[in-house]
């Protein structure tokens, strides 16, 4: 049986054995371990200071420079995992440009288009964020209408 000395022994030779490799991957780990002890006081997401997750589901859509800008908002926020998340209006798909300054990137993200991606959306197509290719597990926001752009 192996005495817990010995398992200290053991990791004493590795470590002075150790290369820069392992060091660089010792401070990453360790990094990455207290970045996911660090959120807000509530212990969730981190969020930009003075905001805080929205009450439902909201879509902003904006100009942006020569393009557009489409923000979307919901309360229960987009989990990061292996697959991407899609913004799907009719026909169209588009990936997450950044995450959104207002309610930080856990609860809201940004999808950049450009003016002739927007022109060709479809009058009253309906608006869903998905994770992953299948559409009909999205959430819905609405329809799309180009009276809606703020300026």
């Amino acid at each position: 049986m192996t005495s817990h000395g010995d398992i200290t022994l053991v990791v004493i030779r590795w470590l002075r054995k150790a290369s820069v490799v392992r060091w660089v991957l010792i401070s990453c780990l360790l990094t990455v371990l207290s970045a996911c002890d660090q959120g807000n006081e509530s212990g969730g997401p981190w969020m930009p200071p003075g905001t805080a997750p929205p009450s439902s589901a909201n879509v902003e859509i904006r100009r942006a420079g020569g393009g557009y800008e489409i923000e979307l908002q919901h309360p229960e926020g987009f989990h990061e995992g292996s697959l991407q998340w899609l913004l799907s209006i009719g026909d169209a798909r588009f990936l997450p440009s950044r995450s959104s300054s207002t309610v930080g990137g856990y609860y809201g993200m940004v999808f950049t288009l450009s003016s002739a991606e927007f022109e060709a959306l479809d009058e009253g197509s309906p608006i869903i964020v998905h994770y992953g290719p299948d559409v009909r597990q999205g959430w819905k926001f609405g329809h799309f209408n180009r009276s809606n752009v703020r300026p």
